[in-house]
């Protein structure tokens, strides 16, 4: 979708009075106000879209499956009775033996259980917190392109009403005898070509607005919801800070995301090497022998059995887990030192584009603008042409979205740089079905149980 932004001009195309100065303190006063009606909608877009996704249940289930776990891992293992007779005739000595095994945990196995089960529901906690960070990016980058929408609109409109001033004055000009039919047709084609691209760049807005309230549940986008008709230009362009940025890299989400899968990693290392040694198990019975002179002895019978770990003693398993943790460290570093990196460019990048869109806005625009009247006022005055005045305003066109063009990519460098500071791919904000890819990702991580991963 295309970028614009409708700029302040001291002259107009039909010659109206140029404002006074206490006509621009007002405007900039509105454009104020505006901007404060404009952060309060995206605030308010974000509180609509996580009160009307995080209704779903998600996180509760989630939390739900992660209690559960935690107190399935508090539990005992259970015990195993055990009941053998020999000898069933009347004529035979018979034995009737009765006993319960029950495995001791005297390495911890349990304790370990129950820290990886504690983790896992740090996990859930903190993949809710990613969950509600990228959802904020996706409504502030389908925010701004509908605020961007907005802007293009209206100066697509701003553009026809300059096209029918010329029209008008050409057909002025053609009745005076003045010009030829032709040039008037040429200013028609010229109208009509402005027309269906206000109703293209109409419909784009429209999209833009219906794929930010359907964030909410809401198949269009109020009016009063999105009004940036006097939203300054100083405002438009996208504002960071450096040292906050690059801040907020050093300990972002994949960061912490990293960090707290290591941990999982040591105490699931933890657990496999209490698993991995003896466990013993409590043997107590008791044995009853019957004689065919109906003569019984009974015994009490108290034993302990000791596994004999010669062969399996987790190794395996535990030097995969250690290849993990160190996979997983060299992980971290590796996107800490790409995240700098792509930062540091992306900074740069938006210091050259804040310069060129200030010299476009503030030099050539202006220029333009008032190249365009003055052409436009030789041309009522009948000493210049139709093609001087099609050139000048076909300059200032350009020269606009020249600035639009510098501006949508400020705004697409800006929501990459705070992607990439927080740890998101730009492709997880940007993409159409954005909201639906996250969403799906975390239900079948439910199905999936990845989020839990306590042991057995």
């Amino acid at each position: 979708m295309a970028m614009a932004v409708i700029c302040a001009s001291n002259t107009y195309a039909d010659n109206t009075e140029i404002p006074s100065d206490s006509t621009k303190n007002q405007s900039i006063q509105a454009s104020i106000s505006n901007q404060n009606e404009q952060t309060h909608s995206l605030s308010q877009a974000i509180d609509q879209t996580l009160q009307y996704q995080l209704q779903t249940g998600l996180w509760q289930t989630q939390q739900q499956i992660g209690q559960a776990n935690l107190a399935q891992s508090q539990l005992w293992q259970n015990p195993s009775l055990s009941i053998e007779q020999t000898g069933f005739a009347n004529d035979q000595e018979r034995e009737l033996s009765i006993g319960i095994a029950q495995p001791l945990d005297i390495f911890g196995v349990r304790q370990a259980r129950q820290n990886l089960a504690k983790l896992s529901n740090a996990q859930i906690e903190l993949h809710e917190k990613i969950y509600r960070a990228k959802l904020e990016l996706i409504v502030s980058y389908l925010w701004s392109q509908v605020v961007i929408g907005e802007l293009e609109h209206q100066l697509t409109e701003q553009q026809l009403a300059t096209s029918r001033q010329i029209l008008d004055a050409t057909q002025k000009r053609y009745q005076a005898g003045a010009i030829a039919q032709v040039d008037v047709d040429r200013i028609k084609m010229s109208v009509l070509a402005d027309e269906r691209q206000a109703q293209q760049v109409a419909q784009q807005l429209q999209t833009a607005k219906q794929n930010l309230s359907a964030l909410w549940g809401e198949r269009s986008l109020g009016q009063n919801m999105m009004n940036a008709s006097a939203l300054s230009v100083e405002n438009i362009f996208p504002k960071w800070s450096e040292d906050q940025v690059l801040a907020q890299s050093k300990n972002n989400w994949l960061t912490q995301n990293l960090q707290l899968q290591s941990k999982q990693s040591y105490a699931e290392l933890a657990m496999l090497k209490s698993a991995a040694r003896p466990q013993p198990t409590l043997l107590l019975g008791m044995t009853q022998d019957k004689s065919p002179e109906q003569e019984s002895n009974t015994r009490l019978n108290v034993g302990v059995e000791i596994p004999l770990n010669l062969f399996n003693s987790n190794q395996y398993k535990s030097a995969m887990v250690q290849a993990k943790q160190t996979s997983l460290a060299q992980q971290q570093r590796y996107q800490l030192e790409q995240a700098e990196l792509k930062l540091q460019s992306l900074l740069d990048q938006l210091d050259g584009l804040s310069t060129q869109f200030q010299q476009i806005d503030q030099v050539q625009v202006p220029l333009a603008e008032q190249v365009q009247q003055k052409v436009m006022l030789g041309f009522r005055a009948g000493k210049l042409s139709v093609t001087d005045v099609q050139q000048a305003t076909q300059q200032l066109q350009q020269t606009r979205l020249q600035k639009i063009d510098v501006l949508g990519q400020a705004w697409q460098s800006y929501i990459e740089l705070q992607s990439i500071s927080q740890g998101f791919a730009l492709e997880e904000i940007t993409q159409a079905d954005a909201l639906h890819n996250m969403n799906q990702a975390f239900w079948q991580a439910i199905q999936n149980n990845e989020l839990i991963g306590a042991g057995e």
